[in-house]
């Protein structure tokens, strides 16, 4: 069996990325009822606990939205000018 890779938001990100999005990660993947893990960092700006959450999960969830919008063009031959 594979076993997971669990990585914070600041490592996936590369910088840190804030409390709102935190929550809207963290709320998502309880949805979803993804794993979590727990670490504890210190460093010279943060110190205490982070969520780590799937490798897979994360880039899932940060891929690109379609756009909702279709695009459609009728062209109707009575309205060509030629």
């Amino acid at each position: 069996m594979e076993e997971k890779k669990f990585i914070s938001l600041f490592d996936f990100l590369g910088k840190s990325a804030g409390k709102d999005l935190g929550k809207e990660v963290y709320a998502k993947a309880k949805e979803l009822n993804k794993p979590t893990q727990q670490k504890d960092v210190s460093n010279k700006t943060y110190s205490g606990k982070v969520t780590m959450y799937e490798h897979d999960f994360l880039v899932e969830y940060f891929k690109p939205k379609e756009s909702p919008v279709s695009l459609k063009i009728e062209i109707e031959e009575d309205d060509l000018p030629f």
